[in-house]
């Protein structure tokens, strides 16, 4: 099978072979053999360059872009297929280097629209689905970025994709309430939000967040502010000092957060004839309820008296 092979492609060269006879200056005949062009597009060209070599003819490569033919197969020959040539003619050989390398154009801030109709004109080929990514409100529904990027060198069969922007981004504002302010700085900012803080009246430990503008679980624009109500903890709860001793006043008052001292416990006396209820406060002031940490605190202190007094 092999020399039966051998024998059908030298018929071949032989069949792609002829000679004629032609006359020079003196009259003398001369013979000519030629070559018939054999079909060489779309073939490797090493392939090409030996088959014509082997008809005695003298390919010579011509390196040409072309975005349909793969890099290193041959686009055409000139001449072209089925002329016959002398032999030890040359042949031009155009070779593919591939897709032209072309410069991405800059279509940012066009609509998805216009930018596709650009790119093509310019010999790219886009992507059918856009990319989309959170953007600012002036950018939404245009383009906010091609992959490659404007500019970018690449071969025109690269395809290029799309990014358009969906408008500002919505983000869940966490919970703060009860940490400390700069934890809740950090889980804020770490959210995507800006911080700024308030400093209030509470009884809330100072620096404890007591509210925020943006209640937790709610959205908000990402990098909008949200403002921190932190507690200067100038306030406690004045506990019900009626009954008590000044001892066990000045007890409770320090455990509910009063950091006033005995000099700004004021005794005030209230006549009572009872004799069991001697020593009691009777009354004070602030009532119960909220009350400055540092305030001053004036207590009504019975004592015997036949005449009740004032109170």
């Amino acid at each position: 099978m092999t020399i039966a092979l051998a024998v059908l492609l030298v018929l071949g060269v032989v069949a792609a072979v002829s000679i004629w006879a032609a006359s020079d200056r003196d009259d003398s005949v001369v013979q000519v053999q030629e070559v018939t062009v054999p079909e060489v597009a779309q073939r490797p060209v090493q392939e090409v360059v030996d088959e014509l070599s082997a008809l005695g003819l003298e390919p010579v490569e011509i390196p040409q872009p072309d975005p349909r033919v793969p890099e290193g197969l041959v686009i055409s020959s000139d001449p072209i297929a089925g002329k016959r040539l002398p032999v030890g003619s040359e042949i031009n050989l155009m070779v593919s280097t591939g897709a032209p390398i072309l410069s991405v154009p800059n279509v940012m801030g066009m609509s998805p629209a216009d930018a596709r109709v650009a790119l093509e004109e310019a010999g790219f080929q886009v992507v059918p689905e856009n990319e989309v990514r959170p953007s600012t409100a002036e950018d939404q529904d245009k383009v906010v970025d091609t992959d490659p990027a404007p500019g970018a060198q690449v071969p025109s069969d690269r395809p290029v994709r799309l990014t358009v922007g969906s408008g500002p981004e919505q983000l869940q504002v966490p919970g703060v309430v009860g940490q400390s302010v700069d934890s809740a700085r950090a889980t804020i900012e770490g959210a995507g939000f800006r911080v700024e803080t308030s400093r209030v009246d509470g009884t809330a430990p100072e620096g404890e967040v007591v509210d925020q503008s943006t209640p937790a679980g709610q959205t908000q624009l990402k990098g909008a502010t949200i403002t921190l109500q932190v507690s200067a903890g100038n306030r406690f709860l004045m506990p019900n000092l009626v009954g008590d001793t000044v001892p066990e006043a000045l007890a409770e008052l320090e455990r509910a957060g009063w950091r006033g001292g005995r000099a700004q416990l004021v005794e005030l006396p209230q006549n009572d004839p009872d004799l069991s209820r001697v020593g009691q406060i009777f009354s004070q002031q602030p009532p119960v309820g909220e009350a400055g940490v540092n305030d001053q605190v004036v207590v009504r202190v019975i004592r015997f008296g036949l005449v009740p007094g004032p109170g």
